[in-house]
């Protein structure tokens, strides 16, 4: 009598289990009557944005946004004489630039342009915007604007335009304005300009008119009347201000225009008129170096508080305060040792 393998018995028992098995799974083999539902997302589902190319332009734009939502370039837009890149007519819109460019050509005008004032929720992130004969970004009118992470480079190339302008309660974040053939970044009140890059635009750098923050940006080599010019109850820290250029008043590092601005912990260097000029009353100045300037500190009117801040090697006076200013010791290397006022002001 044969006998089995044992290796056969196993094998076989593994198929049939393995048999046995598909079966469980395989579905119902009578499927429920009626059409067959799709099991696939849509395109909506999947992306679910709009594609700025898919949309019709006018005889003022090559593309029109006219209703909220969340668009998105899927390409280069190239500008056309006489039109705006992207024009917005809606509240509530975010553009994604996707990476991509928006490039102007001569005659061009604003590479993305809010069309009226009132709108208020637009976005606009991660890309360029460039070469455009007007600004790269004018929402201007719009407030509740924020503008994150968008390169506006060599814009105003018709000599009147400037990088990236925003109206009030709006934000500037993690952007680069250089180039731009009138001012870097412009805002209304209560602006946010943080962590920015502005440099070598043909007049201010950051321009902001009230109770607005101007926080860790680099400005330098504006022409201008300063790099960072503020109006009244602003904020300016942690900021690199080196190289701005102009002549007369032209050419500060800070100017600060208005009264309860707090001016702090900032490096003002190299710029040709002051390091920090204060035309206004009632300012905080505190813990500031200056450097290599015409003139370190320049205040021209009386009520603020000076204090803390340090200042050398500026070829006309590291501080010229005029009276009436409420303005810490000046401690140089001579009485450094036996001083102790922890309001001083420093000077080699």
């Amino acid at each position: 009598m044969r006998r089995s393998l044992p290796w056969v018995s196993l094998a076989m028992g593994c198929a049939v289990l393995g048999v046995a098995s598909w079966l469980a799974h395989a579905g119902d083999l009578n499927p429920p009557p009626g059409p067959v539902q799709p099991t696939m997302k849509t395109l909506t589902e999947v992306e679910p944005r709009i594609a700025v190319q898919t949309l019709a332009g006018d005889a003022e734009a090559v593309h029109v946004i006219g209703t909220a939502g969340s668009y998105y370039l899927t390409a280069n837009i190239t500008g056309q004489a006489g039109k705006h890149g992207i024009k917005i007519m809606a509240h509530g819109v975010t553009l994604d630039l996707n990476g991509f460019a928006l490039i102007g050509v001569p005659g061009s005008q604003h590479g993305v342009f809010v069309s009226a004032p009132g709108y208020t929720n637009v976005s606009v992130r991660n890309g360029s915007v460039r070469s455009w004969a007007g600004a790269g970004l004018h929402c201007e009118n719009t407030s509740n604007c924020r503008i994150d992470g968008v390169l506006a480079a060599d814009n105003g190339t018709g000599g009147n335009g400037s990088g990236i302008l925003v109206g009030s309660s709006s934000s500037v974040v993690r952007c680069s304005s250089r180039g731009n053939g009138t001012r870097g970044i412009v805002g209304q009140r209560s602006v946010l300009v943080e962590g920015c890059t502005v440099e070598s635009n043909a007049s201010h750098g950051i321009d902001v008119s009230g109770e607005s923050l101007i926080v860790n940006c680099t400005v330098k080599g504006n022409a201008g009347v300063a790099g960072i010019l503020v109006g009244y109850s602003c904020t300016v820290t942690g900021c690199v201000v080196s190289s701005n250029v102009g002549s007369g008043d032209f050419g500060n590092g800070i100017l600060v225009n208005g009264s309860e601005n707090r001016i702090e912990n900032n490096l003002c260097v190299s710029n040709q008129t002051a390091g920090i000029r204060v035309q206004g009353q009632g300012n905080r100045l505190e813990a500031n170096h200056v450097q290599s300037n015409a003139r370190g500190f320049h205040v021209t009117a009386p009520g603020s508080l000076i204090i803390r801040n340090s200042a050398q090697w500026n070829s006309i006076k590291n501080y010229e305060v005029v009276p009436d200013n409420t303005f810490g010791p000046i401690v140089n290397k001579d009485n450094v040792a036996t001083s102790c006022n922890p309001h001083a002001n420093y000077e080699p």
